[in-house]
């Protein structure tokens, strides 16, 4: 009997792989992004297929469901995107949501920005006008003390939801059974400071120097201070009446805090949408947009599931790569550059893990474009390992199983190795993970264990949640340096992160740290404004006149070795008239 369930299993994952391969895999080489406006000829846009069986979905759905209420007569089929219209989006037909017949949809209902008939002000914003977070000071990482090679740390309740903050300096850690958030510090390795949280629904994002907390039944948005550990402010009814279903930002940014919205902005059978806000005021930020395949017309979960736990949204380290995904699909990747936000989206059901630089995506144990113009993304394999991306650095954790059966049949303890680069050279070596279970296949959809497992290079240290422990972290010395010294592989990148805030009539300095295979660093000033010096070795510093006739400048730097290598690393500086006009907050 297990024979006959295995061939049948292993036949039907065949035919939906082949199938999949089939429809999504570019016949051509994939056209980069354009800007929203009519498609050029050669730019045809991809069809979606509706889901199979929704009609049987829907009627199987129980009685009660808002689904099946009478005055909503049935499913409708899934839009086709056709060429992106005057605001980016696809053409609708007449009376779909969002479509023409727009402004007579019931309730009050309204399309996600940027669709035709919009809510006014949710238009994408004029060329030119782009974002103003608060300048980024960074934390300090220092290795963990750790007496031993592991060590266990326990907490008053279990981890629901962990999320890194202040540039890996804090894990945040969600206790719900005890309502409260615990502080990690990893500079001294251990919880600092407990927060009460007492809400239902709590949801948390953090940045480099803020992190927020939002308390879904109060409807209060708590902003919490990265170094001081203080609130600095409650921000009342930030979304209005819509509901939230996820919250994130960049740990090495000020900025964009993005949320899954429903609410309002949750039309029937589509799911959430991805919104982006300004982490202090709380203002909704808009963004030119260009989207190739058109904007996703029915948000993350298609058949109206509102399972809080489908949701999940992701953002780059460095705050640039937004990503989200849910189990009943789509899966979208957003691009933030200025005032331009780039929008590819794809119908799957695959955790899209952006890397701390924002250049590319983690789906399973391969990188792809954010753009996803590649069709194998979507194809899941059985026994595929998953990778995790470091808080900083062009560095994987990859999870195995430890059987040699597939994983599409059983569940399996885990172990852990560190990769680096393009190459996916292996540095470190964990071995079975304490309390740590991989699913098998099946229960494997969409999951990710990116809130279970942080590396942190910096602190040389990997923190791992137990899946059956999550009262307590387990932590790991990880010493990439070390590790990078003895391997085989040569490299040369920037390994600090530069402070973008400066004032008028002040000096500004910052200290870069290069880690190279080979030596003999030198760095050179490509660009940036008048006065600004930098030594060989990598000291900046720039005495900004009292006059300086504009509010920022950009800096480009140029690092090379001896072995010819050479890397580019690049910020702006947001220039204040004077102290605290940059947006710091201090303690």
């Amino acid at each position: 009997m297990l024979i006959l369930l295995l061939a049948i299993f292993l036949v039907g994952f065949l035919i939906l792989a082949g199938g999949i391969g089939y429809l999504l895999s570019p016949s051509s080489p994939a056209a980069a992004p354009v800007v929203q406006g009519p498609a050029p000829p050669d730019d045809q846009p991809m069809a979606v297929e509706q889901p199979p069986n929704l009609d049987q979905i829907v009627k199987d759905r129980p009685a009660g469901d808002r689904l099946n209420r009478p005055e909503i007569a049935g499913p409708p089929p899934m839009p086709l995107p056709g060429p992106p219209g005057p605001l980016g989006g696809p053409d609708f037909p007449p009376g779909f949501p969002g479509g023409p017949g727009v402004q007579g949809m019931p309730g009050g209902l309204r399309p996600p920005p940027g669709f035709p008939g919009a809510r006014p002000g949710v238009g994408p914003k004029a060329a030119g006008v782009a974002p103003k977070f608060a300048p980024i000071v960074p934390l300090s990482v220092l290795p963990t003390p750790l007496a031993k090679e592991r060590e266990e740390r326990s907490l008053a309740a279990p981890v629901e939801v962990a999320v890194p903050a202040g540039g890996g300096r804090l894990l945040l850690l969600h206790l719900p059974k005890v309502r409260q958030v615990a502080v990690f510090d990893v500079n001294l390795g251990k919880v600092v400071k407990h927060i009460p949280a007492n809400d239902d629904r709590v949801f948390i994002a953090g940045g480099m120097n803020s992190f927020v907390m939002y308390l879904a039944e109060k409807r209060v948005l708590e902003r919490w201070n990265c170094k001081s550990l203080q609130k600095e402010e409650d921000l009342k009814d930030p979304f209005g009446n819509d509901e939230v279903y996820g919250l994130a930002m960049g740990c090495g940014s000020n900025g964009p805090l993005v949320a899954a919205l429903g609410g309002d902005r949750m039309p029937p059978r589509r799911g959430a949408f991805l919104y982006y806000f300004d982490p202090v005021t709380g203002k909704e930020l808009q963004y030119e947009i260009s989207a190739r395949r058109g904007l996703n017309p029915v948000g993350l979960g298609i058949i109206g599931n509102r399972d809080l736990n489908d949701f999940s949204v992701r953002v780059s380290t460095d705050g640039s790569l937004v990503t989200g995904w849910s189990m009943s699909g789509p899966v979208e990747s957003n691009v933030l550059e200025g005032n331009r936000r780039t929008h590819s989206w794809l119908p799957a059901s695959v955790p899209l893990l952006p890397t701390a630089d924002g250049r590319a995506l983690i789906i399973g144990d391969n990188q792809f474009s954010p753009e996803l113009t590649d069709g194998r993304a979507l194809i899941a394999r059985p026994n595929a390992r998953m990778y995790i991306p470091a808080v900083r650095g062009d560095y994987v954790v990859s999870l195995q199983g430890n059987s040699v059966r597939p994983r599409g049949l059983d569940k399996q303890s885990a172990s852990a190795e560190v990769l680096f680069g393009a190459e996916a050279k292996s540095l470190l070596q964990f071995s079975e993970l304490p309390s740590f279970e991989l699913p098998n296949f099946r229960e494997a959809r969409g999951r990710t264990f990116d809130r279970h497992v942080f590396l942190i290079p910096d602190a040389k240290l990997l923190v791992v949640i137990p899946i059956k422990k999550s009262d307590q972290l387990v932590l790991y010395k990880a010493d990439l340096d070390k590790a990078l010294a003895n391997a085989g592989v040569d490299y040369l990148f920037v390994a600090s992160q530069p402070p973008t805030g400066t004032v008028k009539g002040e000096s500004y300095s910052y200290t870069m740290l290069v880690r190279s295979k080979k030596g003999g660093v030198k760095v050179a000033l490509e660009s940036g404004p008048k006065g600004m010096t930098v030594t060989p070795a990598g000291a900046v510093s720039w005495d900004v006149p009292k006059d300086f006739g504009g509010s920022e400048a950009v800096v480009i730097l140029k690092v090379t070795d001896s072995s010819g290598r050479e890397v580019s690393h690049s910020f702006t500086l947001i220039v204040a008239a004077k102290a605290g006009g940059t947006g710091e907050k201090k303690g």
